[in-house]
């Protein structure tokens, strides 16, 4: 009888032990949402994982609560001419189940975006962004007269901000150009040229 104990309480002790050494926290996901706010799609990588977000979309990444992440965000158009923003830093999940940290990527309100439509009989070779100011851009560009609208890229939003556009050895320049409004607050200048 003693032999059927021992070797009961062992069973016993050893289903205790297997039980114990089997029990674990439950792991639980949340989530980090990065938000295009821009005029252009944008690629966010995190942790070596890469999402696009169209404009208005969002890149949604779903990972352990509480872990450490880093990431790098960038516009998708390698074309655009003046400034381009870039993003990044680090995050955490948020702690506790299917919860939600979202991040907007937007461009400060120093800046708008250009986008030129070319309804000319010629196609543009340069152009020059606030000409004649602290701030003035000049590029050597194709914009083809296809009458489509070309996202030309960032620029700092002056109070006399105009544009240049050139065809050869001719130009046509603007007044000071109107800021528009977009969604999500960010200034936008769309120029239609007739040449």
């Amino acid at each position: 009888m003693k032999t059927f104990k021992s070797n009961y309480h062992l069973i016993v002790l050893s289903v205790l032990v297997l039980g114990l050494t089997q029990c674990k926290k439950k792991e639980t996901n949340s989530f980090l949402d990065f938000r295009n706010t821009t005029g252009l799609a944008i690629t966010v990588v995190l942790d070596g994982v890469a999402q696009t977000a169209a404009v208005g979309g969002t890149a949604r990444f779903n990972g352990p609560s509480g872990k450490s992440v880093s990431w790098t965000a960038t516009l998708d158009d390698a074309s655009l001419l003046g400034y381009v923003p870039t993003w990044g830093g680090s995050d955490k999940y948020p702690d506790g189940e299917k919860e939600l940290f979202s991040q907007d990527l937007g461009v400060d309100s120093n800046h708008f975006f250009l986008q030129i439509r070319n309804i000319s009989t010629r196609a543009f070779t340069a152009l020059t962004v606030n000409e004649g100011l602290s701030a003035e851009f000049n590029a050597n560009t194709s914009i083809p007269n296809d009458s489509l609208t070309h996202s030309i890229g960032y620029f700092l939003a002056l109070t006399d901000s105009k544009l240049k556009v050139c065809t050869n050895n001719t130009c046509r320049s603007s007044g000071n150009l109107t800021y528009s409004i977009d969604v999500y607050g960010n200034k936008r200048v769309l120029i239609q040229v007739d040449y």
